[in-house]
């Protein structure tokens, strides 16, 4: 359950609740690759705290309905990485995600979408090093309309911290990440993104306390250049309010520090405290989606799970 500002008029609070994401998962697995195919289903409900007020009828169009949308997705996913006993991330390989997804009133749903995502995430050791490594990443995805008035993409960085990060099998798919813009800044039926990574090793320590389910595995940390923009696609309806342009691309920088740590034993995950800082559109002079926002301030986070 999350409270949040509605994105269309008119002006109100609304509850969503995120009522199941469930799914199967078929696995393909060789000594150095794998191939997993999942169908699944979600459910997520938009409902207005407040009452809804007039909307002039010019602005109609932007309003947003409440409901409650139910959408089933495919998504098979590639990957040769490999990550070595020492290693604080994959060092060598890639791995490739596809998903698509429909919602439709046939399957339940009160919005009609069809949406495609995409991603390619590329790991090279950095020589002479032993663990350091550049971790690239490109994404992108499609969309056919929209969710009661709110877009099927949404880029941004992190608000709260994720506990269901730590959850196991939810590392399957990468988040979109534009780090230095607050959460879901960035909204559109299509988006890309880029994003660079230097990581490194800072320590060992490999420490727990007595018997607690708790372990501190490793230390390091990673500076970071993300660009990305959402846009409108032809026929769509206009949420960012332009089209794919590289003047639009936004930009953010920054540095985490990153904990790998074991929970209960056997769960290994990143706990990732992190300082990001937005660079606005620097092909460009870019629009809507830096007015108000200061480039200078920094931006600090906490949030779990693996980057990419």
């Amino acid at each position: 359950l999350a409270v949040e500002s509605a994105p269309g008029l008119p002006d109100r609070l609304q509850r969503v609740w995120n009522y199941a994401d469930v799914g199967a998962t078929f696995t393909f697995t060789r000594l150095a690759r794998a191939l997993s195919l999942r169908a699944g289903w979600s459910g997520t409900g938009y409902d207005s705290i407040e009452p809804l007020g007039p909307v002039a009828p010019r602005f109609e169009r932007l309003r947003f309905r409440d409901g409650f949308l139910s959408e089933v997705s495919l998504q098979a996913r590639y990957t040769d990485a490999r990550r070595f006993i020492r290693s604080i991330s994959p060092e060598q390989g890639r791995t490739v995600v596809l998903t698509l997804g429909l919602a439709a009133p046939g399957l339940g749903s009160d919005y009609s979408l069809a949406r495609a995502r995409a991603s390619v995430a590329q790991y090279l050791r950095v020589p002479p090093s032993r663990h350091v490594v550049l971790a690239l990443r490109g994404a992108g995805g499609v969309a056919e309309g929209t969710i009661g008035g709110r877009a099927p993409f949404e880029l941004g960085g992190f608000s709260v911290p994720d506990p269901f990060a730590l959850l196991p099998g939810t590392g399957t798919a990468p988040s979109n990440q534009l780090r230095g813009y607050p959460a879901g800044a960035l909204g559109g039926t299509g988006f890309v993104l880029g994003n660079v990574e230097l990581r490194f090793p800072l320590g060992s320590p490999g420490r727990g306390r007595s018997t607690w389910p708790l372990f501190l595995e490793r230390v390091h940390g990673a500076l970071f250049l993300d660009a990305g923009d959402a846009f409108d696609l032809p026929g769509e309806l206009h949420l960012a309010g332009h089209h794919l342009a590289a003047d639009e691309l936004r930009f953010g920088t920054g540095a985490e520090l990153r904990f790998e740590v074991v929970l209960g034993y056997h769960l290994r995950t990143d706990v990732r405290v992190g300082a990001a800082r937005a660079l606005g559109a620097l092909l460009g002079r870019g629009r809507a989606a830096d007015r108000g926002l200061d480039l200078s301030e920094v931006a600090f986070y906490l949030t779990a799970g693996a980057s990419f």
